[in-house]
């Protein structure tokens, strides 16, 4: 199946959430306004199977609401607000893939190419051509299963998931230091249920203990991060009656 379509959309104004101060609470924004186009195909294969989707899409924000930085001029501080920003222009193509070569075996993967940048800025020409936060600009995920019979309606499935996201920046500016760099995970099961009544599951996550930031946000020439999860392994059970 092939398909188009193209819409427009908008995200009320409206009024800071919970104000710090008084210059805070007088600062309002106005509506953000999207127009989007996408197309793409929808196909099943190789006696069905797979399916692949494919999808390419644009998109153009105008008053493109934002965490900015400004000064106070009552106290010439530096304060945190939301306001109508920029406009942005995002484009990209995401991939999906799901196969089944074998009734126990299954295979996806995804992947996603986004260029999601500022084509205007207030009061920062500087920060035209800068990519949006939380905006990689390549990501994509892969997993295998196996599943294998057993006795009493049982099955034993394992499973690896593996993920990658290139950089994100945290601010418009794209401070190295804000960001979150690019990082690699991997998570693994194995999972034994019998007649979908119980299950027993022996996980992973993080299995290459890989060191990453699940969040960064640039403050005073430095960021203030949050580290993610180490490597964890546990053992779940459920029994439904």
């Amino acid at each position: 199946m092939v398909y188009g379509r193209a819409s427009t959309g908008f995200k009320s104004g409206g009024y800071q959430g919970q104000p710090f101060d008084e210059f805070a609470a007088r600062n309002t924004y106005n509506p953000e306004t999207v127009d989007s186009m996408e197309i793409g195909f929808k196909a099943t294969l190789l006696d069905n199977t797979m399916r692949l989707n494919v999808s390419l899409f644009d998109a153009t924000y105008k008053n493109f609401q934002e965490m900015m930085t400004v000064t106070d001029p009552a106290t010439n501080l530096p304060k945190t607000v939301t306001k109508n920003a920029a406009e942005v222009q995002s484009k990209g193509t995401e991939m999906e893939l799901l196969w089944a070569p074998t009734e126990n075996l299954e295979l996806s993967l995804s992947r996603s190419w986004l260029n999601s940048k500022y084509s205007k800025y207030t009061d920062k020409p500087q920060n035209i051509g800068n990519l949006t936060r939380n905006a990689p600009k390549d990501s994509y995920a892969m997993s295998l299963s196996y599943a294998v019979p057993m006795a009493n309606d049982g099955s034993l499935t394992f499973r690896l998931d593996y993920r990658h996201q290139s950089i994100s920046f945290q601010d418009p500016g794209n401070a190295i230091f804000g960001a979150i760099p690019a990082h690699d995970l991997l998570d693994g099961s194995i999972l034994y249920t019998v007649n979908d009544k119980f299950s027993l599951k022996l996980w992973g996550k993080n299995l290459q203990n890989e060191k990453y930031l699940a969040h960064n946000f640039p403050l005073a020439g430095q960021g203030v991060t949050v580290s993610g999860m180490p490597r964890m392994y546990g053992l779940t059970g459920s029994w439904n009656y």
